[in-house]
């Protein structure tokens, strides 16, 4: 009797023992909240009309990509949500056993239909191989990117993870004024000396730029304004966006284009571009005073309308440079030489 007493206790100590185990490695509800207005919310002085960056036509979609990596750097959880603007909020959940997370949210648009996209994501199995791609379109409004990253500890009973991203780079409001006053231009074009290739992530979840320059030339447009796209009878101002990633000594300069050749608008200005930034670039092709061309780049500080009702631009040379660019036409996704271009 006793040995079956015995073998009963050793059974009963066995399972006590294997439901002790369990709720040692039980895994854990995490509930997350991504929410993606904080990319938009700095540019709210880039904007020229309010709010018209927070949402977009119907082609085109809010993806928001979540990452979840555990403390070896390796992916065990993702999620991804589509939305028709910056207002709303992704929730997901994973069951996650107990240790140190990191999460990685990123906020792009793009086109579902055809699958157009700005921004491609790679590597993604690991945190220190996770990289994020430019496609070659560069500037564009819809090209706004969105990277943020949030350390984590799972214990306890459940809980919940905030994420708000923050904007990945820099945007620009990009006016040209006047855009018809000179005959034989075809288009006029912001360029740039040095252009973003892709984020490189570390094993920490912090990112790096990868760039790209030559030698200190605008070999890169950001923003292009072809005339042929508006009618001369209706249309006398344009304004459009762009957005760059945080790089440092990125100069700016307005150029145009006539019989198939490319000319720079002066020598621009240089910047060390932060995320967040907002910027104000001008071309002004008639200045009322003077009757001549002008360009302006600057820094926003307040209101974007503020900024161009007081605004004093600098003087520019007028359109008869004669140093060449390339152009790098989005249509075609190569590098042309302005000699080529028809």
């Amino acid at each position: 009797m006793k040995k079956h007493i015995f073998f009963i206790a050793a059974a009963f100590l066995a399972l006590f023992a294997s439901c002790s185990n369990d709720e040692i490695t039980i895994s854990k509800t995490v509930n997350f909240t991504v929410d993606p207005s904080t990319v938009i919310e700095p540019f709210s002085a880039v904007e020229f009309n309010t709010g018209e960056l927070e949402s977009f036509n119907t082609d085109f979609k809010l993806r928001i990509r979540l990452f979840v990596y555990d403390s070896k750097g390796t992916l065990v959880e993702r999620a991804l949500g589509e939305y028709t603007n910056y207002a709303i909020q992704m929730k997901s959940y994973s069951f996650l056993q107990e240790g140190n997370y990191t999460a990685v949210a990123i906020s792009d648009i793009y086109r579902p239909n055809n699958y157009f996209e700005y921004w491609t994501v790679s590597g993604e199995e690991k945190l220190s191989t996770l990289k994020i791609s430019d496609t070659g379109y560069f500037g564009y409004e819809k090209s706004v990117l969105g990277v943020t990253k949030k350390s984590f500890y799972v214990q306890g009973g459940n809980q919940d993870v905030k994420i708000n991203i923050q904007p990945a780079g820099a945007l620009f409001l990009v006016y040209y004024r006047n855009i018809f006053t000179y005959s034989g231009v075809t288009s006029y074009e912001l360029n740039v000396n040095r252009i973003q290739e892709s984020l490189s992530f570390d094993s920490n979840g912090d990112f790096t730029v990868n760039s790209k320059n030559n030698n200190g030339k605008f070999d890169w447009r950001i923003d292009a304004l072809d005339l042929e796209d508006w009618d001369q009878s209706t249309t006398k101002n344009v304004y459009s966006y762009a957005y760059q990633l945080p790089m440092k000594n990125v100069g700016l300069c307005f150029s145009y284009f006539s019989n198939g050749k490319g000319y720079l608008l002066g020598n621009g200005k240089t910047f060390n571009l932060e995320a967040g930034d907002g910027y104000f670039c001008v071309l002004e092709l008639k200045d009322d005073t003077d009757g001549e061309v002008h360009t302006y780049y600057e820094k926003i500080a307040g209101t974007s309308s503020a900024r161009m009702n007081s605004m004093e631009l600098s003087k520019c040379v007028k359109l008869n440079c004669n140093q060449d660019v390339k152009r790098y036409d989005r249509t075609v996704g190569q590098y042309l030489y302005v000699k080529d271009i028809d």
